[in-house]
């Protein structure tokens, strides 16, 4: 009797040890097959970070020669080739490009892009329970605006109405940024002081010229006083400092409207102003132009440039609709998706 009972408890303990056992092996598998999954889709997100800074990379870098028309393929092939550069420097397979979307059209011109990155991730532990990759999915996007602010800013002045004019009747080649002597009115020609303080000098006048204007100026934000005189002098050579030092296109002659590279010396960032009395103006906008060549004679002095549109920083302006506002062409370009 105390035989049977004794067999019977341990008979009982071996089938709980049995059982115990069985549910250690099931606790085990699902543990292993949850790290599988964590490290898998853990590499998996990394992966998909990388592509996410690579398309953000690509985008800015093809945004930045935005805008283009719908009808000029050539710059559309140029902004897709940058965007294919960049994705090549951060090792990204041109497989992986699922799309590259000229976005935001108005009047015939788009003002944004949109990338988007699709790979497969082939796992490694994840395998063992049949899933053999990831799909990872990352986009981009970019548009440009109107500038409502920009520094590096050049003291030399378009009056509006003389560029809207220009810009109307579709003249945007060879236009005369600083009038030589005797072509203006009141002394001022095109010349004014970003300072604020009337009557700065030839030597801050160049070197606003040569470097810019460091301090970032804002549209409507204030008066700024017309410089008198001509300063044909300092005007030509800070000007042709800038002229010769770009290094782009050398079998083209440099920089031209026609191709050039935004960072480069020989585009200058240029206030579009009304004058608001003889010897004040304010800034309403910002133009951009390609520099040519200057002319002196005398007091007589001429600066020529090419009005483009181009992406030059700053501040951009979210409450301006380019469909409906006159803007002029300087662009600060902004993450759209």
């Amino acid at each position: 009797m105390r035989k049977k009972g004794y067999e019977a408890i341990t008979g009982m303990y071996r089938d709980e040890g049995g059982s115990a056992l069985i549910l250690m092996t099931i606790g085990l598998s699902v543990m292993l097959t949850m790290a599988a999954l964590v490290v898998d889709v853990g590499i998996a997100y990394c992966h998909g970070s990388r592509l996410q800074n690579a398309a953000d990379a690509a985008v800015f870098a093809g945004g930045r020669l935005l805008p283009a028309a719908e009808g000029d393929i050539d710059k559309q092939m140029v902004i897709e080739d940058k965007i294919r550069e960049y994705l090549a420097k951060n090792e990204i397979a041109m497989d992986e490009i699922s799309s590259i979307d000229f976005t935001d059209p108005i009047n015939g011109v788009y003002y944004g892009l949109h990338l988007s990155l699709n790979t497969q991730y082939q796992t490694g532990f994840a395998r063992v329970i049949g899933v053999d990759s990831i799909a990872v999915g990352k986009q981009a996007g970019v548009k440009v605006r109107p500038s409502l602010s920009a520094d590096d800013v050049v003291p030399v002045s378009v009056v509006k109405d003389e560029l809207d004019l220009l810009l109307d009747q579709g003249q945007t080649e060879h236009i005369i940024l600083k009038y030589g002597g005797g072509d203006g009115s009141n002394g001022a020609f095109g010349a004014i002081n970003l300072a604020g303080v009337q009557g700065g000098g030839a030597n801050q006048y160049s070197n606003w010229i040569v470097n810019g204007y460091t301090t970032e100026i804002t549209i409507g934000e204030k008066m700024y006083p017309i410089e008198p005189g001509n300063m044909a002098g300092p005007t030509s050579k800070a000007f042709d400092d800038r002229y010769t030092s770009c290094t782009h296109f050398p079998e083209e002659g440099g920089c031209t409207s026609r191709q050039f590279e935004p960072a480069c010396r020989r585009v200058v960032k240029i206030p579009v102003v009304e004058y608001m009395d003889k010897h004040n103006v304010q800034i309403v906008g910002f133009a951009v132009f390609i520099l040519e060549d200057c002319y002196v004679n005398g007091n007589n002095g001429e600066v020529q440039g090419s009005y483009v549109e181009a992406v030059i920083g700053g501040t951009a302006d979210y409450q301006a609709d380019a469909d409906l506002e006159r803007e002029y062409g300087a662009y600060c370009l902004t993450l759209s998706h």
